[in-house]
């Protein structure tokens, strides 16, 4: 800290820009296409651990083409994109040595993917809506956890040689990444009495995730996170005033693979931890506006 009078030892300085540019066409009053090319980025840092080197920031370049659309007189909306993203310098974090999180620049990926959704009004009560995010994420280049003396991953041969464990291909799927993602709703409008009511539920699946981006990772921590569906339920009764809701969460009491971690570098530790979801959860949910 400079405002104590000592200066740390490593810092990292950097300069660029986030651009983005946006083009729409309106076909007609119910529906558009558009196109966006943007860049982002996340600022590097220094790691806890002297030793290890900074880390540098990574930008994510982001290539988009969408629609946006209303059909059968606004009962059907039906929106969606087709988007590649270039992910340079990404920054992977790993537990190193005394557990301490080390972060390093895992040289290039890409995610390409599409994403839709749906709302269709089936009548004047019932709403039906859904959604689908199919992804491809990879790495473009190898990587290894080891660093050179310059504080970049050894090469391909170097890392084999030396460090096969921390190795991971071109082509390595990336971790936390599902094949895709779908979601449904159903809600239900009606009245009692002076009141207005609903009954909704709620259905999300994801399927199966890598623990870690490289394969040895996995082997230690018990696999990969497997897919998941969970269900929720619904009810609730509103007026000006005030609105209650019953709801029930998981309904199922599914347990899913959120993350998975150990507590020191995966080479010493082999206690796998299993981040989970919240189990079943009923409840009463009430406000009030004054």
């Amino acid at each position: 800290d400079d405002s104590l009078g000592v200066a740390p030892a490593d810092r990292v300085t950097e300069n660029d820009y986030t651009p983005k540019i946006n083009l729409t066409y309106r076909i007609d009053d119910d529906r558009l296409i558009y196109a966006t090319w943007s860049k982002g980025f996340r600022p590097g840092g220094v790691n806890r651990r002297g030793t290890f080197p900074p880390y540098k920031a990574d930008f994510l370049t982001n290539y988009e083409a969408g629609w946006k659309t209303s059909w059968a007189n606004n009962q059907v909306r039906f929106n969606g994109a087709f988007f590649w993203q270039q992910w340079k310098d990404f920054q992977y974090a790993f537990l190193g040595q005394n557990g301490l999180t080390n972060i390093t620049n895992a040289v290039g990926a890409r995610i390409c993917g599409i994403e839709t959704d749906v709302e269709w009004a089936a009548t004047e009560s019932l709403v039906l809506s859904g959604g689908i995010s199919i992804l491809d994420g990879e790495l473009t280049k190898d990587f290894c956890k080891s660093l050179d003396p310059q504080g970049e991953p050894l090469s391909r041969a170097d890392c084999l040689l030396n460090n096969p464990i921390e190795f991971a291909a071109k082509g390595t799927r990336l971790p936390v990444v599902p094949g895709y993602k779908l979601n449904l709703t159903g809600r239900y409008n009606f009245d009692i009495g002076e009141y207005g009511a609903y009954l909704q539920s709620s259905l999300v699946f994801q399927d199966a995730t890598r623990s870690a981006l490289t394969p040895f990772d996995p082997s230690v921590q018990g696999g990969d996170n497997r897919a998941y569906g969970l269900v929720d339920f619904s009810a609730g009764i509103e007026s000006e005033r005030f609105h209650v809701e019953l709801f029930i969460a998981n309904a199922m009491d599914k347990r899913a693979d959120i993350s998975r971690y150990t507590q020191c570098d995966q080479k010493v530790c082999t206690q796998e931890y299993i981040v989970t979801n919240q189990p079943r959860t009923i409840g009463v949910k009430f406000g009030q506006k004054f």
